[in-house]
C-alpha cells in the first residue's frame, strides 16, 4: 500500500515506510469543523478533473467566452460536490462554491499562458511494476504538445512551493512525479514534468522540462548553473538517473530494509511513529 509515497518514505528513512505502510501504524486523526484541508485539495482536483474531461484542450478553453467559461467552472464544481461524502450545511457549501470558483478561475487564466496542448487523461491510474515491487498509482494529468510530446502534471493546493531540487539526490525523496516519467510512461517521450501549485496566494508551475512555452519554466539547458539538476543537462538524462534511484529504493523495499537511517531529522516531521 501507499503508493508513491511507500518510496517517498523509504527514501527518508526505512524503518518509516516499515512501520507505516507495512505495519500499518498511523497517527489517530484530529476531527475538524466543516471540510478538513485533504478534503479541500481533493476537491481542487475533482473540478478540475470535470472541467477538462468537458473541455479538453487549450484551443477550446481559449474559445470560451466570460458567460461559457464560468458555466463550465459551476458545473464542475456540482459535479465535485456530488462525490463529496459530508452533508454539510448549504451556507457552508456555498462558502466553498465561491472559494473554488476563484481558486480554478486564476489557475484557468494562468494557464492560457501556455502553448497549445491537449488534455488526454485526468486522475489516470496506473499500475507500477519495478524491480519486483507492484503499486498503483494515480496521475493527476497528462498533456500531449507537439507530435504527441506529453506533459505530466500533479496538482498542489499547499501554502508552501513544491521542491524539486531533491529530484537530482542519490536518494529521491520526492518520487511521485519521477515516477510517474521513469516507470509509468516510461516508452513515451515526455518533455516536461511538473507540479502545478494551485492557491489563493498565487497560482504557478514548478518543476523541470525540455520544451518552451510553459509559464514560469525554463528548459533544463537554461538552468542556473549553481541549480542541482544543471549537472543532468536535459531531461533523458534526468529520467535515467530517476529510474536508477527508484530501482534502488524498490529493492530495498522488496528485501524487507528497515533500518533507522535519516539525512535530515526535519524530513520526518510528517511521520506519524
Amino acid at each position: 500500500k501507499g503508493g508513491s509515497q511507500l518510496m517517498a518514505a523509504q527514501a527518508v528513512c526505512p524503518a518509516w515506510a516499515y512501520y507505516q505502510y507495512r505495519l500499518g501504524a498511523r497517527a489517530l486523526g484530529e476531527p475538524t469543523e466543516g471540510l478538513d484541508s485533504m478534503t479541500r485539495g481533493n476537491l481542487v482536483h475533482a473540478v478540475l478533473q470535470h472541467f477538462w474531461i468537458d473541455c479538453k484542450s487549450s484551443e477550446a478553453l481559449t474559445q470560451l467566452d466570460t458567460d461559457s467559461l464560468n458555466q463550465r467552472v459551476n458545473a464542475a464544481i456540482a459535479q465535485a460536490f456530488n462525490s463529496l461524502n459530508h452533508a454539510l450545511p448549504a451556507q457552508l457549501l456555498k462558502l466553498e462554491h465561491q472559494r473554488l470558483f476563484a481558486l480554478v478561475q486564476a489557475w484557468l487564466g494562468y494557464e492560457m499562458q501556455r502553448k497549445r496542448f491537449e488534455v488526454i487523461a485526468c486522475e489516470a491510474q496506473y499500475p507500477i511494476h519495478i524491480h519486483g515491487l507492484d503499486i498503483m498509482c494515480r496521475i493527476d494529468r497528462i498533456d500531449a504538445i507537439d507530435d504527441g510530446k506529453l506533459v505530466i502534471i500533479d496538482y498542489k493546493t499547499g501554502a508552501a512551493d513544491p521542491k524539486t531540487s531533491g529530484w537530482a539526490d542519490a536518494r529521491v525523496k520526492e518520487p511521485q512525479l519521477p515516477l510517474y516519467a521513469s516507470v509509468a510512461l516510461k516508452d513515451k517521450e515526455v518533455v516536461a514534468v511538473l507540479f502545478a501549485k494551485i492557491h489563493a496566494e498565487g497560482s504557478k508551475f514548478f518543476g523541470v522540462s525540455d520544451a518552451e512555452g510553459i509559464p514560469d519554466i525554463k528548459p533544463m539547458a537554461q538552468a542556473r548553473s549553481n541549480s542541482a539538476l544543471k549537472q543532468l543537462s536535459e531531461l533523458p538524462t534526468l529520467i535515467e538517473h530517476w529510474q536508477n534511484s527508484l530501482t534502488q529504493l524498490a529493492d530495498e523495499i522488496v528485501s524487507g530494509v528497515a533500518s533507522v537511517q535519516f539525512e535530515d531529522e526535519n524530513a520526518l516531521m510528517y511521520c506519524d511513529v
